[in-house]
């Protein structure tokens, strides 16, 4: 509430700054206007029409801060915030669990996927290496009983 206040202050004494710096400016601008270029004139009136826009901007967050500051003032003003709050947060708490619910998905989806290839991976190292054994084993056999080498 203080919080909200001492916004709408910032936007009053904003809005009269303004204001009085328009109105100081018009008074000013207009008697240097006709010695002027063009090109001045034009980005004179850009910069116009720009300060037009923000002080109609400040003046709609001025009007919604008013008019909350003046629900929350009213009575159940507590009540009001606190389901304010609270909708917030459920959907915060919402988004979360969406959001940890698809990270879970997606790493099981790529867990999967590489434990498929790790697997055949090592099954045909496993094959590889057994067929190698053999091989060993035979040429190991032949060399203890005599007979001439057989190459890998």
């Amino acid at each position: 509430r203080k919080q909200a206040d001492a916004q709408i202050r910032d936007l009053q004494t904003n809005n009269v700054e303004s204001a009085k710096r328009r109105i100081e400016g018009h008074d000013a601008s207009g008697e240097k206007e006709a010695d002027m270029p063009h090109n001045d004139k034009s980005r004179l009136e850009r910069i116009r029409a720009e300060m037009a826009r923000q002080e109609t901007q400040w003046k709609e967050a001025y009007d919604v801060l008013l008019a909350e500051n003046t629900a929350l003032k009213s009575s159940g003003a507590e009540a009001i915030l606190a389901s304010q709050w609270r909708q917030r947060f459920e959907a915060c708490k919402k988004e979360k669990e969406e959001l940890e619910q698809k990270l879970k998905l997606e790493g099981d989806r790529i867990e999967k996927a590489d434990a498929g290839k790790y697997e055949l991976k090592y099954r045909d190292l496993k094959e590889s290496f057994r067929l190698y054994r053999k091989k060993a084993k035979e040429i190991f056999e032949a060399q203890q009983s005599g007979q001439p080498s057989v190459s890998l």
